[in-house]
């Protein structure tokens, strides 16, 4: 009772045009296949957010958000060998769009301070694969976190981890383990409700760009991860092994969350 805000959710209502518009390339593929034929240890690995940066640079910043939706709609596709620039550029994108924690629009040069800790995350590459198991994420972010010395160095550091949770990608990590414990506890109640579940159903199943076994297995991971509470590694981990049915009620089965091989569940 003490913090309300812990115990509050709420329903966001959008348009059914821009809904329809936002789901229309769900199933594109948005990530590189690997090229094995250019591997190169001396390959040297780009920053797209620096494009972000340059483009803003010399524009008022009134037509900052104007830009972001006209010329630099489209992001990077995500490497499998290495996906922090990827993460970098949409987490400026966002900085650009809607602000800071204090401010609305920041400056080109808070912009640029937030932003230049990529020559830190250079020395530190994150895999897809990796970004997937919550325990080799929180590995890599305890690695580059301990890698800084300064106290500011460490504050930018943060700031960057504690966007992780936006993206689908890296959206169970933990950003508690780095902060202090003696902060007050903030928790999203936010979920989708029944009808929202369906209305996402039928999103996913009426796609004409994805392919059958696409829109089946998508619709499938939604059911099991709304009505059995999953987390999105968790639903990716779940085998045939751990779906028990119960001999008394056919229509009726137990999920079996428990360690593989390929990642442990969050205790």
């Amino acid at each position: 009772m003490s913090q309300p805000h812990r115990h509050v959710a709420f329903h966001p209502n959008s348009a059914q045009a821009q809904r329809g518009h936002a789901i229309s390339n769900i199933y594109d593929q948005d990530w590189h296949q690997p090229d094995y034929s250019t591997f190169s240890s001396n390959k040297s690995q780009g920053w797209p957010h620096r494009d972000l940066l340059k483009a803003i640079k010399n524009q008022p910043s009134s037509k900052w958000k104007a830009l972001l939706s006209e010329q630099l709609s489209t992001p990077p596709a995500w490497r499998h060998d290495n996906i922090v620039p990827t993460i970098l550029y949409f987490f400026t994108y966002d900085l650009i769009q809607y602000g800071g924690v204090k401010a609305a629009t920041l400056s080109v040069s808070s912009l640029s301070k937030y932003t230049n800790i990529y020559t830190t995350l250079s020395n530190h590459p994150l895999t897809y694969i990796q970004a997937c198991d919550h325990d080799g994420l929180m590995l890599w972010a305890t690695t580059l976190y301990e890698s800084v010395d300064s106290e500011g160095d460490r504050w930018l550091i943060y700031n960057f981890l504690r966007f992780l949770p936006q993206l689908s990608v890296t959206e169970h990590f933990d950003i508690s383990q780095f902060s202090s414990p003696f902060l007050s506890l903030s928790v999203d109640p936010f979920r989708l409700s029944v009808d929202q579940c369906f209305m996402t159903l039928e999103a996913l199943l009426s796609q004409s760009n994805g392919s059958a076994l696409q829109r089946l297995f998508c619709a499938v991971a939604l059911i099991l991860g709304f009505y059995g509470a999953l987390r999105r590694g968790e639903v990716l981990r779940l085998r045939c092994q751990d779906i028990v049915c119960n001999p008394d009620n056919p229509c009726r089965f137990t999920l079996r969350v428990c360690n593989t091989s390929e990642g442990n569940t969050k205790k």
